[in-house]
């Protein structure tokens, strides 16, 4: 009926790793029938921190059958059983690769004892398998070593049977699901409650870090395709092995949620999200009048909430952008920021400056042109507010573009929509501009055919009844 399965590996990679024992033990409900143990010779070295841990050297391998060697005879002693193991995903995924690898296919049914455990006797501080021995009083201890580990997970197994007074191993059983797949420690009771909506969502690890943070447009089926990826790379094993506990925020849209993750992602910084942890608009351009009432443009690296105006990933795009509009408007490259001196700027003395740098010019005339450049500056950006579905169906989403900088994004109450861009603007919580926040904005709205509607003068009356603002809708003001 069972086939309780261990093995050892040379990492937990399965795709790279390779393994170095097995253990098989079938087991028909009331004793042993049939054991099959043996040391297999990887095809990767065995590092030294498992051989320390397992007791499993180099030399001991060295003459050790290949996996496909004895593939026959673990798939005769496994055909027609359930694989039960401790942490089932991890070891049927290696099982499944090394049968891959030889070009055969291996289909089994599973159950993982870990699993069953946190159901069955649920209120216990770790459910690793040396510690569940412990606290079960188990005889047979496990050393790291896949006789001893399969042995132990069989006695836990028959633990769990007395135990099983709902009958949750029958029904692990015949479910059609593929719950082998889900993090080992994570309750299966959070990933049935996860809402059809779209939001973003948080892997916690056992003291609430976050891990990795997502979006979706339906959290459910998002968080649960994470899980049923019939794979097991060595940064995917670490995340599944890792994660305890999920939280999510709705969002309402797509649009929100894909904001409020790149916020998120860059605020917490996840060890397992790559893309998007570092903001790369990373210097912006101010302007300022000085104490003899020229306007001066200045360029800094970014604040939080700095609202420049404009951005830039770099100091030499910053540059160089000042140094195009300098020529374009006949401004001074001193009161640009771009050069620092006493006296006259460099450009003077080469008869480009006409001598604002050096008083030869009023402020008066020389803001003038600062002007007609802040005014080019605003006419090659827009501004405007987005509206999209809530979090409920009485609220609706808002978000805002100003001169075209991104502002941030709220909820108001139907009832309180706003009615125009100023209105809009004082209905958001504040975020961090950047070149991936606006890549999702104006991505978005090329696919929703709104981009052409982006001008600060084509607002919309957006006195719409209820109705009309549906799921995955949007109006823009």
């Amino acid at each position: 009926m069972y086939s309780f399965l261990d093995i050892e590996t040379t990492g937990n990679h399965a795709l790279r790793h390779h393994m170095t024992e097995i253990a098989i033990l079938n087991y028909d409900g009331v004793a042993i029938t049939d054991r099959f143990i043996t040391l297999l010779r990887p095809a990767s070295e065995v590092p030294y921190f498992i051989s320390q841990l397992t007791g499993i050297t180099r030399e001991m391998v060295y003459d050790a059958p290949l996996f496909e060697e004895v593939a026959a005879k673990i798939d005769e002693l496994t055909y027609g059983r359930i694989l039960v193991a401790h942490n089932a995903h991890f070891d049927y995924t290696f099982l499944k690769q090394a049968f891959s690898a030889i070009g055969k296919a291996f289909q089994r049914r599973t159950l993982c004892t870990l699993r069953l455990s946190r159901k069955i006797i649920p209120g216990f501080p770790s459910y690793a398998l040396n510690k569940l021995c412990r606290s079960l009083s188990i005889s047979q201890y496990p050393a790291h070593r896949a006789e001893s580990d399969a042995l132990a997970a069989l006695e836990v197994f028959c633990h769990l049977q007395h135990a099983d007074k709902a009958r949750m191993i029958e029904a692990s059983i015949v479910k059609k699901d593929a719950e082998y797949n889900y993090p080992p420690n994570l309750p299966q009771e959070i990933i049935m409650s996860l809402p059809v909506a779209a939001g973003v969502y948080y892997f916690l690890d056992q003291q609430g870090k976050v891990l990795y943070i997502g979006k979706a447009k339906s959290l459910k089926h998002r968080i649960n395709s994470h899980f049923g990826v019939n794979s097991s790379t060595r940064i995917r094993t670490r995340l599944m092995n890792s994660i305890y506990s999920i939280r999510y925020e709705l969002c309402g849209n797509e649009l929100v949620a894909m904001l409020m993750e790149s916020a998120e992602i860059k605020k917490h910084f996840p060890p397992f999200n790559i893309a998007q942890k570092f903001t790369d608009f990373n210097y912006g351009v101010y302007c300022y009048e000085d104490g003899n009432g020229y306007l001066r443009f200045g360029i800094r690296k970014l604040k939080y909430q700095d609202r420049p105006l404009l951005s830039f990933p770099a100091l030499p795009a910053a540059r160089a952008f000042l140094s195009k509009k300098i020529k374009e408007f006949n401004l001074c490259a001193k009161l640009s920021g771009l050069q620092r001196m006493q006296g006259a700027c460099l450009h003077h003395e080469a008869g480009v400056c006409d001598g604002a740098c050096c008083g030869k010019v009023t402020s008066m005339h020389y803001n003038m042109r600062v002007k007609n450049a802040l005014s080019a500056f605003k006419s090659e950006s827009k501004s405007f507010a987005l509206l999209g579905t809530g979090r409920k169906k009485s609220e609706c989403s808002i978000v805002v573009m100003e001169d075209g900088k991104y502002l941030g994004f709220g909820f108001t109450e139907k009832a309180r929509t706003p009615a125009d861009f100023s209105s809009a603007k004082k209905l958001i919580n504040h975020y961090t501009d950047n070149s991936e926040v606006q890549r999702i904005i104006y991505s978005f709205l090329n696919k929703n055919n709104a981009y052409s509607l982006l001008t600060e003068s084509s607002y919309i009356n957006n006195n719409k009844s209820d109705s009309e603002l549906k799921d995955d809708s949007y109006l823009l003001i």
